[in-house]
């Protein structure tokens, strides 16, 4: 809402006259403890790091322009799901995302075991260059909305059926193979849908080598996109932003009010033990501080 938005609103509601410097002043209050809370401490190890973006309409001097807002959304030790940020840019790119892990490190992130995006430009490169032992997957959800993108309609319901058995395989192997399959019926008619999972195949296929319940958390950004959701339907009367620094008013007191009602994640405790398996060393400087 705007200054004089809110002015109204309160008069409406309640009967009591505000001044919109009074407004501001509030607001002012509130942008001191976004800037506190993008600059907090956070943990040391995050076993699971989600990524992806919300788009909006923010007024700027060049006119109205559709700019991104990156969530970074972690999963703690404790199996509590924390969100680590937000930045608002126009475009992407290994730099942009130097800069956000580059912030998550010197608030005191020295790692990050899994982190899953939707095939943001410049992702991986970042990741590789601040957290350098960690791995990346690709949001099989995210990917299958691009395959079919270029797919006409009648064929749409077969292709994702023939689908199915890739990223449902018990195994990478498994997976190769229904990957050939679905290639000798399906390459001929749409080409670029089968050279999408061949360009991607490595990253798409992490979450292979990872135990069923840890895959189930990992192959999609499910956990990121719900709060995006709620978000979306909470600035969906406000058309276009005034500046970048409203957006990140109303998403936060969206974040706020959302995370209150987390609790850990279901059935963490026994991927939590999995992960101590394979990342053991990597996590006990967490633990001890924990």
């Amino acid at each position: 809402m705007t200054t004089r938005e809110i002015e109204q609103h309160v008069k409406d509601i309640y009967g009591i006259e505000i001044s919109p410097q009074f407004v501001s002043r509030v607001t002012e209050e509130l942008q001191q403890q976004i800037v506190e809370w993008q600059s907090r401490p956070l943990e040391c190890v995050y076993p699971i790091v989600f990524v992806d973006g919300l788009r909006v309409a923010v007024r700027t001097e060049k006119g109205v322009l559709k700019k991104c807002v990156y969530t970074v959304l972690g999963v703690s030790i404790s199996g509590r799901q924390e969100v680590l940020g937000l930045w608002i840019e126009e475009t992407e790119g290994a730099r942009f995302w130097l800069k956000v892990f580059n912030d998550l490190k010197a608030r005191g992130v020295s790692d990050a075991l899994i982190v899953c995006g939707d095939g943001l430009t410049g992702l991986r490169n970042a990741v590789e260059s601040i957290f350098p032992h960690a791995d990346v997957q690709l949001c099989v959800v995210h990917h299958i909305r691009n395959v079919t993108k270029f797919v006409s309609w009648k064929d749409r319901k077969p292709l994702c059926a023939d689908m199915r058995p890739i990223y449902t395989a018990p195994t990478v192997e498994a997976a190769e193979l229904a990957l050939d399959r679905f290639a000798q019926s399906w390459e001929t008619r749409y080409p670029m849908s089968i050279a999408a999972w061949r360009n991607h195949w490595n990253d798409l296929t992490t979450f292979f080598r990872y135990p069923v319940e840890l895959r189930r958390m990992i192959y999609t950004t499910n956990a990121i996109e719900s709060l995006h959701s709620q978000m979306r339907k909470n600035i969906s009367n406000r058309k276009v932003f005034p500046t970048d620094e409203s957006v990140l008013k109303i998403l936060f007191l969206n974040i706020r009010n959302f995370t209150n009602r987390w609790t850990k994640r279901q059935g963490w405790d026994i991927v939590m033990n999995q992960l101590m398996i394979i990342f053991g060393d990597r996590l006990r400087p967490s633990l001890i501080d924990a």
